[in-house]
């Protein structure tokens, strides 16, 4: 019985809805088409000259590059690699893709990239976190029964009859 009362609880409804939500928001994040490669091997192409085009993801800390050709990295093959940076590394690829376009190099230049976003979607994860919490405590609340309705007050409480003699009751009021 217990257990049919918690599947139709609104409360099992709205955590499948989040679930569904996180599933879906993951799937339509799922990436890029450029292929994952070191970033060493990013700089080798870089500095022989071979890179078409760059673009510097300062938020992400990637570089993601087209080639002029195909290129052979490893098992990977195609003409579009990323490749992750840490935070003292960006200026030094910038410098480097500086330094290439200056050469000629670089027909299509480079871009430095800075996404910024929504902060009403960045508000969103806290203010689940705080309704699962309110939901929880609102459903721990609702299944706690504190008696209110079954407390009776006691008899020396209890109003006294003004109507006169009860049937049944020797004495009268008392």
């Amino acid at each position: 019985m217990e257990l049919r009362r918690f599947f139709r609880a609104p409360l099992l409804l709205i955590a499948v809805a989040v679930l569904l939500l996180l599933f879906v928001l993951d799937y339509a994040n799922s990436g890029s088409s450029y292929q994952q490669v070191d970033t060493s091997a990013i700089v080798k192409l870089i500095n022989a000259g071979q890179v078409k085009s760059a673009v510097i993801t300062d938020k992400n800390q990637t570089i993601q590059i087209t080639t002029k050709k195909t290129v052979q990295i490893g098992t990977e093959s195609g003409t579009e690699f990323e490749a992750s940076w840490v935070s003292g590394q960006g200026l030094q690829l910038a410098n480097e893709l500086q330094n290439q376009v200056n050469k000629g190099n670089l027909p299509d230049g480079y871009t430095v990239s800075i996404p910024k976003s929504n902060a009403l979607l960045d508000l969103i994860p806290t203010a689940l976190i705080y309704l699962v919490i309110f939901l929880l405590f609102f459903f721990m609340l609702s299944q706690m029964q504190g008696g209110g309705s079954r407390v009776r007050p006691r008899r020396c409480c209890q109003r006294r009859s003004m109507a006169g003699p009860v049937r049944g009751v020797r004495g009268g009021n008392r």
